[in-house]
């Protein structure tokens, strides 16, 4: 798949990200978005705690399995039943 790059990344326009960054609005956001991470900690933080709560519940069920398969093991018995 050919995926064409942008002109800011070919380096062609270069100078368009210059005049960005020196843009009073650009200043402004940055500025209210290092107020904002000081005040919340993160701001993810809500995607943060469910992206964790559910590694701890696949790491649990992955226990889990782990388990089942060690005590079947161990006891030479067959994971599943044939008619």
């Amino acid at each position: 798949m050919y995926h064409q790059q942008s002109d800011l990344t070919t380096g062609k326009n270069i100078h368009r990200m210059s005049e960005h960054k020196g843009n009073t609005t650009h200043k402004e956001c940055i500025s209210a978005l290092r107020v904002l991470v000081r005040q919340t900690g993160r701001l993810d933080k809500t995607l943060a705690a469910q992206t964790q709560n559910e590694q701890d519940y696949l790491r649990n069920a992955l226990r889990r399995v782990v388990s089942f398969v060690k005590f079947f093991a161990s006891r030479a018995l067959p994971s599943r039943v044939r008619d």
